[in-house]
Order: C-alpha cells, then structure tokens, then sequence
C-alpha cells in the first residue's frame, strides 16, 4: 500500500519571467499550513499553499523616495538638453568612464612601479581621481535612471512622463509551488497628471535555496 503524505502536493507552476522584489514570507517554507485560515498582525492570510498581504509602497523608504524625487526633478533638464536616448547613451558612457577611473587609481595604489603616488601630489592627484570617478559613475547612474524610471512611470493614456504615483499600498500573493515560491506584486497607480489609473502585477519565483540563507 502506497503511504499517502500528510504535506500537500505543491502546484507545479513554473514562471520563466521573474523580477526583483521582497523575499517571501514564508520564512519556514516546508511547514504545512494547509489546516489554517488565519490573520496574523500583519493581516497575512493563508489558506493551504496561499498566502495573501499588503506590501510596501516604493516610496516608503525614505531614501528611496528622496532618489526618486532628485531623479523627477533633474530628468526634465537632461531630457531638453540631450534627449532621452542621447540622455541614456550618456550616462552608460560615464559609468564606463567613472568604471574605468575607479579602477585605474586602485591598480596605481597596489602597484609598486608607481612611485608618483609615494609623495604627497601623488596622494592628491589619487584623492582627485577617485573623486572624479565617483563623480562620473554617480551621474551615470542618475542620467541612467532618468531614463528608466521615466519610461516606466509614463501614463498609458496622457503619455506624461513620470505620471504614475503609487495610490496605496500593494497586493502581494504567494503561492507554495513544486520548484519555489510565486510572488506576484500588484502595484496600483495613478496619473498625477490626468487621473488614469491602472494595476500592474509584477512577478518573481523565488526558489526554496534562497529562503534557507
């Protein structure tokens, strides 16, 4: 006689796209919670290998909201002087270029045939260089960023850039699957510009590795 397992068979439900998010709250993965239906404190609810909850939203960071605020404020300069596609091809080039700075001023200071950084110009000029890389690699990621996060909050109907705001907080799902965790975030926005609102459902499969480091 076959022995019947008292765990439930996971779903097999294989996603090929993911994105990054939270990690899952199932912090004890292998724990059969098929018997309860239940809130806890943080109005999770489970029911069998499905758990429900609200999220938070991108901006309750606060340094995230600060970043996005300077990239909303800064991205309209660089759209009017260089465009948005001159604006990103830009930015890739300072990365590069801060990339390569960086890089240079650490293999001058493990070198040893290098003795202008023995004296003291030799130590300003590195200070210069790492600043200057910095410099170059900070700007990239901002000229970067304006781009993306420009295309990705564009309205669908007015065509506005940066128009989506975040309404409240957003719906996560997790379902227990044979080859990991589905999370699917749905995020809830609308224009600030028109009013337009819309939901979009982001999804990631979280493997069962991960939860145990």
């Amino acid at each position: 006689m076959t022995k019947i397992s008292s765990k439930p068979e996971f779903e097999n439900c294989k996603i090929e796209r993911t994105v990054f998010g939270d990690k899952s709250q199932y912090n004890e993965h292998y724990e059969d919670k098929s018997q309860h239906i239940y809130n806890d404190n943080s109005r999770h609810i489970y029911s069998g290998n499905h758990s429900t909850y609200k999220g938070q939203k991108e901006t309750d960071n606060i340094f995230m909201s600060i970043y996005f605020a300077l990239i909303e404020k800064l991205a309209p300069k660089f759209f009017s002087r260089f465009g948005e596609t001159g604006t990103m091809l830009l930015g890739f080039l300072s990365l590069i270029l801060g990339g390569i700075t960086l890089n240079s001023s650490v293999i001058y200071n493990l070198s040893n045939n290098f003795s202008i950084i023995s004296n003291d110009v030799g130590h300003h000029l590195e200070t210069l260089t790492i600043f200057f890389g910095f410099l170059l690699f900070t700007v990239g990621i901002i000229m970067v960023s304006s781009k993306m996060i420009s295309t990705q909050t564009k309205c669908e109907q007015c065509k506005r850039n940066f128009g989506y705001k975040e309404t409240k907080r957003p719906l996560v799902e997790e379902t227990k699957c044979s080859d990991g965790i589905r999370k699917t975030t749905t995020r809830y926005y609308k224009c600030q510009f028109c009013g337009y609102e819309t939901e979009i459902p982001f999804e990631r499969l979280i493997k069962y590795e991960e939860l145990k480091k």
